[in-house]
């Protein structure tokens, strides 16, 4: 890997890791947004989980190092061989269909050097960070779990070492696997840098149809059910965590099992009246 983004593996500090799923397109704009931070020291993978329209990486101009999985494995998995396939002591993850703002990856590479945080989150484009209306830069264990959680796709970095002693993303979780994640740090007591800057912008347009493909399923209330449910068991015995914060992953498995059943009801009606 030899270009102006990538640079010499010897002085990267950061790799950035783009799981991909069937959309080409999408994730050559993700890219672009990668090139256009214009940072030295910073490398590039690629995790294609897709299968329908295979990655090129002659279609990147040495960008990226890509890296196939046996397709259709999911989200954890894809960032998790992204993690284990890094030659850098920092990760930054980015979702095929977002991009970065400007200046964000410098922003980064800037709390790496300071060294006070290990782990990291930002403000997307779409909305502000629960944290930053409570006024605090960073999340902590005396703050209720629910006003402090956050999603992989909100410019999260972290420590590869720590990321990969937690033992990663959860790959049990087709979703929900950063909730899961998060709640194993919150376990541990680690503090995490909250940024107040918009370094994410999602989903800056709609995929075209034929790029419809995601990593993710948060419309299958069936998954989230069995998601939420994951992660609450893994967590409902940890005396780490409080009972508010146990009460809240459970609040989130009972509204889960109300919208699927809710489902399911009015499906069978709608069967019943149709005929």
């Amino acid at each position: 890997m030899t270009n102006e983004l990538i640079g010499e593996q010897s002085s990267c500090l950061l790799t950035v890791i783009i799981p991909t799923c069937d959309r080409p397109m999408q994730l050559m704009k993700a890219l672009k947004s990668c090139k256009e931070n214009q940072i030295t020291g910073v490398e590039v993978v690629v995790v294609d989980d897709g299968k329908k329209f295979p990655v090129d990486p002659a279609m990147f101009g040495g960008l990226a190092n890509v890296i196939k999985t046996t397709g259709y494995r999911g989200a954890a998995v894809a960032r998790n061989i992204g993690a284990l396939n890094a030659n850098t002591d920092f990760l930054l993850f980015l979702d095929d269909d977002d991009r970065f703002a400007e200046n964000y990856i410098s922003e980064v590479l800037e709390n790496i050097k300071i060294g006070k945080f290990d782990i990291g989150v930002c403000c997307t484009s779409q909305k502000e960070h629960k944290l930053l209306k409570l006024g605090h830069s960073q999340t902590s264990t005396s703050l209720p779990l629910k006003s402090c959680i956050f999603g992989a796709g909100m410019g999260f970095w972290v420590r590869r070492k720590m990321f990969l002693d937690i033992g990663g993303f959860s790959e049990k979780h087709i979703i929900d696997e950063d909730t899961h994640f998060f709640c194993k740090m919150r376990s541990k007591g680690i503090d995490v840098h909250v940024s107040s800057t918009v370094g994410i912008l999602i989903a800056p347009e709609l995929a075209p149809a034929s790029e419809s493909a995601r990593l993710t399923h948060l419309g299958d209330t069936k998954l989230k059910l069995d998601a939420y449910a994951k992660t609450f068991i893994a967590f409902h015995r940890d005396q780490n965590l409080s009972y508010a914060d146990k009460f809240f992953l459970l609040s989130r498995f009972i509204r889960a099992a109300r919208q699927h059943y809710a489902q399911l009801f009015f499906l069978k009606l709608r069967t019943l009246v149709l005929g």
